[in-house]
């Protein structure tokens, strides 16, 4: 111990300033989350309460997202959907991977980091919009990542527009994600001034294949009541759960 340290002197690096919109956002997914969880019992008999989970999420930095990146969207997307790990997730964090036409891992998000996670974890490491969709290498690393799990794991799934992919491409590595009886995946498309309105057949024809899905398509994150967006989100979940052994 230095000197000034002993007698209390040594200046200290200041605490960032929090966010107070994105904790009041993040304060207000939470309750609305565990009011959908105590729903959920009553509509299946299934608690989710003391279930735990691996929680990630893929999500599309390709080009097309560049301005809802930049403006904040993604930031407030990700502190909505982030206390999905806090509830179910065993240490609270969420496993991130980003995909564009390459895949990457990158650093887990943390009640400690969530609040700038775009900024700092995403931009400040040069992990930016650009290139094109796939699919297929972003669903591989998170069976990957998922091998080994004993818990089940949640999977958030969100994407922009349609895959690079074939549909046999595709079909192979949704069907991979199926049969591992692991990952459940909760699709979400999210449109910004790129999107077609055919981007996301696919993925609303998913469910119907495969049984580990659902799918959500969002116009307006900033309007979208976020006890609604759980309901959407966890349907399906807790029967998949049952069916898989995890109940």
């Amino acid at each position: 111990m230095g000197f000034f340290n002993l007698f209390g002197n040594s200046k200290t690096e200041p605490k960032e300033k929090r966010d107070e919109t994105l904790e009041q956002l993040f304060q207000n997914a939470s309750v609305n989350l565990d009011k959908h969880v105590v729903n959920l019992k009553k509509e299946t008999g299934i608690d989710l309460a003391g279930r735990k989970a691996c929680v990630f999420i893929l999500f599309d930095i390709s080009g097309s997202t560049n301005t809802i990146v930049y403006n904040g969207t993604v930031q407030k997307i990700l502190t909505i959907l982030f206390p999905l790990a806090v509830r179910f997730d065993d240490n609270g964090e969420m496993e991130v991977i980003v995909f564009n036409d390459m895949t990457r891992r990158i650093e887990s998000m943390t009640i400690a980091n969530y609040q700038t996670y775009v900024k700092k974890q995403m931009l400040g490491k040069k992990y930016e919009p650009c290139g094109s969709t796939a699919y297929v290498p972003a669903i591989q690393e998170a069976i990957k990542m998922c091998k080994n799990n004993t818990d089940p794991s949640f999977g958030l799934f969100l994407t922009d527009g349609a895959a690079n992919e074939s549909q046999k491409e595709l079909d192979e590595i949704f069907k991979k994600a199926a049969k591992s009886r692991k990952i459940f995946l909760a699709t979400i498309g999210f449109k910004t001034s790129y999107t077609r309105k055919e981007d996301f057949e696919y993925l609303r024809g998913l469910k119907n294949k495969f049984g580990n899905t659902n799918f959500l398509e969002a116009d307006d994150f900033d309007s979208l009541n976020s006890e609604d967006l759980f309901k959407k989100l966890l349907c399906g979940y807790p029967e998949w759960l049952q069916a898989n052994g995890y109940i």
